[in-house]
């Protein structure tokens, strides 16, 4: 295969050499044509020699012109050809190899750091053998779990890395944030107003600008209009940017102390943002003469375009309840653990775990304890809850992900509380919800389900499995396991396109699968698409009854009957 290529060089020598020749030589005869003395020297015989010579040298001459030339002027092309030859044998060659010889064992590198039951996180990464823990400084690790939402992970380390938060989270878990991203949803047109799914709230930063006026307003109005028998006008003010687990929260009726509150103590701690001053809901439905509410989840993950999917958990929701009866005298005003049910606050009263093991109810054991009507749970509790989700995220979608990156996703916790109308109010947004499971067995259940649920629709898609062809026994068992398991999220916003996860479990399993504790096996209703809420859930009518005196709250009875909205075939119930 290489003659060819050998031949030209040598044949372009001949070639060469022979024109030179017959340069010289018909220089040489052209010469002794013209020169006496040369031409008598010369001499017949010696002449006809050299003519002979001369004619064979140009045949000679013709003969290398005619076979070098095509070796010259299209060697090249036969030579790329041999070499592209040489080449798709070698791909085939190794092509051959490599689908014969075993490739080495898929792993990710990760850390977990500390906090919020980290170790939930840590023992559900171990079912994963594919993950292997390295510290926060390794170059080579691609996964972070974290407690709160970290800047680098965002400008400096951009897609390299995924983590479990998104970069603008504050528009939807700061109080002030929640405020002022659904203002401005709800002031688009065709929107439901703000406060058909959150209570009338304001955000005040100083006695001197827009929103302390309408807030003075609002006071007044309320004033007027508070019934005799409930002449509270209660208010709750939270801190705008510095509120967990209950801290800074006051609830007050009196506008010269809530002035007080804004001027004076925002001076004294500049970082609480001002304060979010939200109608207190004065009668709540109650559970044995108790506040609670509801915390129930929502999973944020951005698909490999970087927009938003949003996810609502369907089996890990569950009921918080106060240790103390619930009151609205004037001295009750101050207690935390009359008004907030979180663990930051009730876990500090002395009949803390007195009614429930952890001050915890699963939704089906607070749905008997209220004496809720048949189907209320699945047909218009939980639709109207994943509802308002859906509001949130739609309205808060463009900027949680404004620099569309890929690898991101979070865990959201949401608290909903009812009234006595059975109305379903957003109180707020939780980023980083807790996850710990010492308080009571019905945790201990949930928690894990939840994080593991996480993890398969977070963070599957985003660090798939390796192959099964590859993998030891440890590593092809953990595989089928994650594919048996499934998970419990039920999409509830996003693009048409499906966010494509690893081994998803089917929408509709031909069999009913088995709920946990606290479970409601009715499925969701189908979500609207992006930019359009969904058709809101009618709310009940006012009862024909009203509380009366300073505890004002009321517990769920019989006589409850079923109603269906013309409008929008929703079910909803009321008292008879």
């Amino acid at each position: 295969m290489n003659a060819p290529s050998g031949r030209g060089p040598s044949r372009f020598v001949a070639f060469a050499l022979s024109g030179v020749l017959m340069i010289f030589s018909g220089a040489s005869y052209t010469f002794a044509l013209f020169s006496p003395a040369l031409n008598s020297a010369v001499g017949f015989y010696n002449l006809k020699f050299y003519l002979l010579a001369l004619f064979y040298g140009a045949l000679c001459a013709a003969w290398v012109v005619a076979s070098t030339l095509p070796e010259v002027g299209f060697g090249r092309r036969r030579v790329a050809a041999v070499a592209a030859t040489k080449l798709l044998a070698r791909k085939k060659k190794a092509t051959l190899l490599h689908k014969t010889a075993p490739k080495p064992p898929l792993t990710y590198q990760y850390h977990v750091g500390k906090g919020n039951n980290s170790r939930l996180i840590l023992q559900a990464l171990r079912k994963r053998p594919w993950f292997v823990p390295k510290n926060d400084s390794s170059k080579q690790r691609v996964f972070v779990w974290e407690m709160y939402r970290n800047r680098k992970r965002f400008e400096r380390e951009k897609n390299r890395i995924a983590c479990n938060h998104l970069e603008h989270n504050t528009c939807l878990v700061n109080k002030d944030g929640l405020y002022r991203t659904m203002r401005a949803y709800c002031q688009g047109e065709g929107r439901e107003p703000m406060d058909q799914f959150m209570p009338l709230t304001f955000h005040v930063t100083n006695l001197e600008d827009e929103e302390w006026a309408s807030f003075k307003a609002a006071f007044t109005k309320h004033a007027q209009d508070e019934d005799k028998a409930r002449a509270t006008n209660l208010w709750i003010l939270k801190p705008a940017s510095m509120s967990n687990r209950g801290f800074g929260i006051r609830v007050a009726n009196d506008l010269a102390e809530i002035e007080s509150i804004v001027s004076t103590e925002a001076r004294k701690d500049a970082r609480c943002g001002g304060w979010v001053c939200q109608k207190y809901i004065e009668r709540p439905l109650l559970i044995d003469g108790r506040k609670f509410d509801i915390r129930a989840f929502c999973l944020l993950v951005t698909d490999r375009k970087g927009r938003i999917q949003a996810y609502a958990h369907r089996s890990c929701s569950y009921v918080r309840t106060s240790s103390t009866k619930y009151s609205l005298k004037p001295q009750d005003l101050a207690k935390k653990g009359v008004h907030l049910v979180n663990d930051g606050v009730q876990n500090k009263e002395e009949s803390y775990g007195k009614f429930e093991e952890g001050n915890k109810l699963s939704l089906l054991d607070f749905v008997q304890r209220v004496d809720a009507p048949a189907g209320w749970l699945e047909e218009t509790l939980i639709p109207r809850m994943e509802a308002i989700m859906r509001y949130t995220i739609d309205a808060a979608h463009a900027r949680l992900n404004p620099k569309k990156r890929q690898a991101c996703f979070e865990l959201l916790g949401f608290d909903f509380m009812l009234d006595a109308d059975l109305r379903v109010d957003l109180i707020e947004i939780n980023s980083n919800p807790c996850l710990e499971t010492w308080s009571c067995p019905l945790l201990e259940g949930l928690i894990p389900k939840l994080v593991d649920d996480v993890l398969r629709v977070g963070l599957d898609s985003i660090l798939p499995p390796p192959s099964k062809a590859n993998l030891t026994k440890r590593q092809t068992e953990a595989v089928e396991a994650l594919e048996a398991a499934g998970h419990d999220f039920t999409k509830i916003f996003g693009p048409s396109e499906e966010h494509v996860h690893f081994a998803e479990a089917p929408v509709e399993p031909a069999s009913e699968p088995t709920q946990p504790t606290g479970t409601p096996a009715e499925p969701v209703s189908e979500p609207q698409p992006t930019g359009t809420p969904a058709e809101p859930v009618s709310e009940p009518t006012q009862p024909t009854e009203s509380p009366t005196g300073t505890d004002a709250g009321t517990d769920a009875g019989s006589g409850w009957v079923k109603r269906v909205d013309p409008d929008t075939g929703v079910s909803f119930f009321v008292k008879g």
